[in-house]
């Protein structure tokens, strides 16, 4: 406050600096414009792609957006904090979003804090939601001793609320009809390469799953299950195939298949006419890239081609949600909703490659 009022303080102060600290302070002078013009445009970047119309305010964790649906009728989000998703009827001027739409998935007496749901797909009635099935660790604080965060972060925490996958039916007016919920856990524990990745935290290289995509093969329902962790030797990223019995909702039938990402872990993926679209991010934090890749649906121990890298997300949040459209007046592309940013900053970007 005392510089607010008088203003000749912040001059003197300036006239000193540079007399004394010339170099020093057209150094720091070209960091800040640097720092600014990067912003800009970083800024300018982000408004050149078409933004998702949501209308009205979201009754789930807005700044959370893990999950995500979009169809001709509706938008459905998920979000890694809390038990809730949320379907959104689309209007003339977008999605609109009404306490009417949030569905809770937790069907329970018990008092369950989080799925930690972190995927989606869409197949005629079915809405089916994906948790990451982890377990975690806690984070250090910064304000506690050396001792008391080395206690802290000692114990794995199990997650059992987090080993769930969900089968939402839906009615023709976007409303639950049944929800059904199994775990994917037997096949993670009967399979001889994921099952000791079961004890490791996730972001530790622990099992993380965040992508899921669902086909009709054969007249079966097959669900594809992509994991962010773990990354296997060789940069093997794992994904589940699973065929569910046509008599209840259960696994009849997985398959572990292997992609080569260049040693990142997948984030979502969605089914297309050719095969799957493989969304791609760090296990951990860094490095600070998000990627697409086309794939058949076929183990691949090669390094897969890139499709496109997403532009930079560093102030605004990670990527953690797809939906293929093709726009009118962009042509074919995708939509991606972000983890960190507000109703997951929905943006369009057209593919750069067929």
């Amino acid at each position: 406050m005392l510089i607010i009022q008088k203003p000749h303080l912040v001059v003197s102060f300036f006239r000193k600096f540079v007399m004394f600290n010339p170099i020093r302070f057209i150094f720091r002078a070209i960091l800040l414009l640097v720092a600014l013009l990067a912003l800009t445009v970083q800024a300018q970047a982000a408004s050149q792609y078409p933004a998702l119309s949501i209308i009205g305010k979201l009754g789930i964790n807005a700044v959370n957006i893990s999950g995500m649906v979009k169809t001709d009728q509706f938008l459905a989000l998920a979000t890694d904090e809390g038990t809730q998703i949320q379907i959104l009827p689309k209007s003339a001027n977008g999605y609109v979003a009404d306490s009417s739409g949030v569905i809770d998935l937790n069907q329970t007496q018990q008092a369950i804090k989080e799925f930690d749901l972190e995927a989606m797909a869409w197949q005629k009635p079915y809405l089916y939601v994906l948790g990451s099935h982890s377990k975690k660790r806690k984070k250090l604080k910064p304000n506690s001793s050396v001792k008391k965060n080395m206690e802290r972060i000692t114990p794995v925490i199990d997650e059992p609320y987090r080993r769930v996958l969900f089968r939402v039916e839906l009615s023709k007016q976007l409303k639950p009809l049944h929800i059904d919920k199994i775990s994917l856990l037997n096949e993670i524990q009967n399979n001889p390469i994921l099952s000791p990745f079961l004890a490791i935290p996730s972001k530790e290289n622990g099992i993380d799953i965040e992508g899921l995509a669902v086909r009709q093969h054969h007249g079966k329902t097959q669900l594809f299950v992509g994991f962010r962790g773990p990354v296997l030797r060789g940069n093997l990223t794992p994904i589940l195939k699973l065929t569910l019995s046509t008599k209840r909702f259960e696994v009849k039938k997985s398959k572990l298949l292997l992609v080569n990402l260049g040693g990142f872990g997948i984030r979502d993926m969605q089914a297309t006419e050719r095969g799957f679209l493989l969304l791609s991010g760090p296990v951990n934090t860094v490095p600070n890239r998000f990627s697409l890749y086309d794939w058949d649906g076929k183990t691949q121990l090669s390094p897969m081609p890139q499709k496109q890298v997403l532009p930079n997300q560093k102030n605004d949040g990670n990527p953690e949600a797809i939906a293929t459209e093709n726009l009118p007046g962009w042509g074919p592309g995708i939509w991606v909703g972000k983890d960190g940013a507000e109703n997951g900053d929905i943006r369009f970007y057209p593919f750069t490659t067929k």
